[in-house]
């Protein structure tokens, strides 16, 4: 997983998982995980609209068989900063 920040942009970079179907970009707020963002299997990439300024916790999960992987989710997550 790659991040980069620009301005109040973000853009999150990932490998491959194999057979996915879907990815969903989620983040962390008031205690859970919200799926924000699902782009195609085929796509390993995202760039955010202009967000408000803070860091957000987020991971990004494939889905495989019709289900999501959420396992170790916590340790798979990572920090994004705009200041």
């Amino acid at each position: 997983m790659k991040s980069e920040v620009r301005g109040r942009q973000f853009r999150l970079k990932w490998t491959a998982a194999a057979d996915a179907e879907k990815y969903g970009i989620a983040v962390y707020q008031a205690g859970k995980w919200r799926v924000k963002v699902q782009v195609n299997g085929n796509v390993t990439s995202y760039t955010s609209p202009k967000v408000e300024t803070g860091t957000y916790k987020m991971v990004v999960c494939a889905k495989v068989n019709g289900e999501w992987d959420t396992g170790s989710i916590n340790k798979r997550a990572f920090n994004v900063t705009i200041e």
